[in-house]
C-alpha cells in the first residue's frame, strides 16, 4: 500500500477483505515503414496479442461502479445476461467472477493517412465457446462458434476499438 500498488477493501459482513491491484503492464510495438511511391501496397498485420486483463466481477443489473465498463464495451442487456450465465457466482454476493481480457485496438492513427482505409477487415476469435465478447462496433458479424468479423470499405475510424473477452477462471 505504501508504494501505491494495492488497495484493500475491508471485510463487510459476509464478504472477506479484498485486495485490488493498482498496477498494470503495457507492451507497445513500434516500427518504421517506408512505402514505395506510386505503387499499390497491401499491408497485413498479424501478431500474438498479449492483452491486459485479470480478475473480472460483474452483476446484472450492473452496480454503479461497473457502468464505465458497460459504456466502454457497449455491453447491452443480452450481453450482460450472457456474462452472468457464463460465470460462477461469488458466494452470496450477487456478483459473478471470472477473468477478462481487455484488448485496445488502435484505429485512430488511420485518420492521419492520405485517405480512408480502402478495405478493412478485423477478425476476433474469443478462443472458446464459453467466453463472452463485447465491443462497440457497428456491423460486426458472427462467423463461427468463436469468431466474429468486422469488414468496412473506405473506412475512416472515429476512434479506437476496445474489446472485452470474459471467461470462467481457468484451473
Amino acid at each position: 500500500m505504501a508504494l501505491g500498488l494495492v488497495e484493500f477493501e475491508p471485510a463487510d459482513g459476509e464478504v472477506a477483505e479484498q485486495a485490488w491491484p493498482l498496477w498494470s503492464i503495457v507492451i507497445r510495438y513500434h516500427w518504421t515503414q517506408t512505402f514505395p511511391a506510386g505503387k499499390v501496397l497491401r499491408i497485413s498485420h498479424a501478431y500474438d496479442n498479449r492483452p491486459a486483463g485479470g480478475l473480472f466481477y460483474w452483476s446484472h443489473p450492473p452496480e454503479d461502479w461497473l457502468l464505465d465498463s458497460y459504456a466502454a464495451y457497449c455491453i447491452d442487456e443480452g450481453t450482460s445476461r450472457a456474462i452472468v450465465a457464463a460465470l460462477p457466482e461469488a458466494e452470496g454476493t450477487g456478483q459473478v467472477f471470472g477473468q477478462a481480457w481487455n484488448i485496445a485496438y488502435v484505429l485512430r492513427t488511420a485518420n492521419s493517412w492520405a485517405g480512408p482505409i480502402g478495405r478493412f477487415r478485423l477478425t476476433i476469435d474469443k478462443g472458446a465457446e464459453d467466453r463472452v465478447v463485447s465491443l462497440c462496433a457497428e456491423g460486426i458479424v458472427r462467423t463461427g462458434p468463436t469468431t466474429f468479423v468486422l469488414e468496412k470499405t473506405d473506412f475512416v475510424p472515429e476512434g479506437d476499438l476496445d474489446i472485452l473477452i470474459v471467461a470462467p477462471l481457468e484451473d
